[in-house]
C-alpha cells in the first residue's frame, strides 16, 4: 500500500494499492462534509482528489 496523502502531524489520509487484479483506494477525507456536519459539495483539492481517485481506480 502506498500513502499518497498525510495530514500535518504525518498521519496517512489516503493511500492506494493494487490487490491482485484489482486496485483499492482507503480514503480518510471526510469528502463532502462541511462546517458544522452538513453536507456540501466536494469542491477545488477536494473534488479533484475524489475524481482522480475514481479514475485511477478505474484504469
Amino acid at each position: 500500500m502506498d500513502v499518497v496523502l498525510r495530514d500535518a502531524e504525518g498521519n496517512a489520509v489516503l493511500a492506494v494499492a493494487d490487490i491482485g487484479e484489482g486496485r483499492y483506494v482507503a480514503n480518510g477525507m471526510c469528502t463532502g462534509l462541511g462546517d458544522g456536519d452538513l453536507e456540501v459539495e466536494p469542491a477545488g483539492d477536494e473534488l479533484r482528489i475524489l475524481i482522480n481517485a475514481v479514475k485511477w481506480l478505474a484504469w
